[in-house]
């Protein structure tokens, strides 16, 4: 046999020739192209940027940062404005939102400022028409002279009225003294000597087995202004309201007082305002809202008892006995029955018209009693029931006939009270 050789073929050579990937060369060019494109997108953006949109941004900041400057001081706007933006920036993310949020508030601050703005104008005017002649400018939006006006006013002219207020003050808390205080005083003293007589008048006289007396103290609704208005203090020295005790004991409770009747300015008060100022004048000027009267009764017991605890647990006469005692005894007080001087020979006459209405018998015989030994000189008028309880104690009684248009006046007896009368008539007792 032919000995054949053959050439040695190695197995992994052939094994990377054929699982080896090889790459192309045209693919490296493709990717190359595409970054090269890319890169000269990005190098007009940046030109762009550069060139258009980064200056126009920068004049557009350069605009807005003169409008801020115009309309805001820079104190502002580095305390407040910009702290406040980056807050909101914060809270709300887009500067959009907040230019929308801040626009409406400026829509609303730019009309409540325009509605100010009138007014002040209009209040210009108004100060310029009051004060003739002014030769201040209305429109203008410096409110300069205005101001320096104002700084005159109260720095040189205001201290010159509120010395004049203060003298006036004085004036009027001295004439306060003097023209109210000191007649509500002498009104009180005077009510209580008065009623201090008619309590010597009801001494003398008793009403069956009963005695009355007249009580008079203060109203404990206004027991302190009571004790302020009768203090000896008040009333002593020359300094009297100021001085410094009576200042320091009743200084608030004047102050109090003074401004229940007192107004700065009433004309500028609503109707409701000035009634009440109204009210309170009559009250706080009436002696009698600082008193409070009673008219006390004792028994034959000696047992005690006000009118005023028992006066809606009577009956009609019951309340008029009372009644007819503060008048006689008024009466009495007022004729100087007790008087034995000169001054008390009075006329001591008392009309009463229809009178002891609702009192029974046995009052209207006590009351006749009572006003004669009080010494009064009395004319009762009385319908015809009332005639034969008051005609027996009556020195002498009339009989007034009417008839149509015409009357008659005749003297009444006990016959003619007998038979009766026509008319309409009324007895007289005197």
């Amino acid at each position: 046999m032919e000995n054949l050789t053959f050439p040695l073929y190695r197995p992994s050579f052939l094994f990377y020739l054929v699982c080896t990937p090889c790459t192309p060369m045209f693919a490296f060019n493709k990717e190359k192209d595409a970054k090269n494109v890319q890169k000269g997108k990005l190098e007009d953006r940046i030109h762009q940027l550069e060139y258009e949109i980064l200056p126009e941004k920068y004049q557009r900041y350069e605009a807005i940062e003169d409008v801020l400057s115009e309309e805001f001081t820079k104190e502002y706007r580095e305390t407040i404005g910009v702290p406040r933006y980056r807050q909101e920036l914060v809270r709300l993310k887009k500067a959009d939102v907040i230019r929308k949020n801040f626009g409406d508030s400026l829509a609303q601050s730019t009309k409540a400022m325009d509605g100010a703005q009138k007014k002040l104008l209009a209040a210009r005017r108004e100060y310029a028409e009051r004060f003739k002649p002014c030769a201040f400018q209305i429109e203008v939006m410096d409110n300069t002279e205005y101001e320096e006006e104002r700084r005159t006013l109260q720095e040189s002219e205001l201290p010159r009225y509120k010395e004049k207020i203060r003298a006036a003050r004085e004036s009027a808390m001295e004439q306060f003294q003097n023209d109210f205080l000191a007649k509500l005083k002498s009104s009180i003293d005077q009510v209580q000597d008065q009623v201090h007589n008619l309590n010597k008048a009801l001494r003398q006289a008793q009403f069956g087995t009963d005695k009355y007396q007249f009580r008079v103290g203060p109203n404990p609704d206004y027991l302190d202004y009571y004790n302020m208005i009768t203090a000896d203090e008040l009333m002593e020295g020359e300094s009297g309201l100021f001085a410094l005790p009576f200042q320091q004991k009743y200084g608030p409770l004047i102050e109090k007082l003074f401004s229940q009747i007192t107004m700065a300015d009433d004309t500028q008060l609503n109707v409701r305002k000035q009634s009440e100022l109204q009210e309170n004048i009559v009250r706080y000027t009436d002696f009698r809202t600082y008193l409070k009267f009673d008219l006390e009764t004792t028994d034959q017991n000696g047992s005690k008892q006000l009118l005023s605890q028992t006066l809606n647990m009577k009956s009609g006469g019951e309340t008029q006995t009372p009644f007819y005692i503060a008048v006689l005894a008024s009466f009495a007080q007022l004729y100087r029955v007790n008087d034995a001087t000169r001054f008390g020979n009075t006329v001591r006459l008392v009309v009463f018209d229809e009178a002891f209405n609702k009192m029974d018998s046995d009052r209207i015989t006590e009351s006749v009693l009572l006003l004669r030994k009080m010494g009064l000189q009395a004319i009762i008028c009385t319908p015809p029931d009332k005639v034969s309880d008051i005609m027996p104690i009556a020195d002498r009684t009339l009989l007034v006939d009417k008839s149509g248009y015409r009357m008659h006046i005749i003297p009444f007896g006990k016959e003619m009270q007998n038979e009766g009368s026509t008319g309409d008539p009324e007895s007289s007792a005197g």
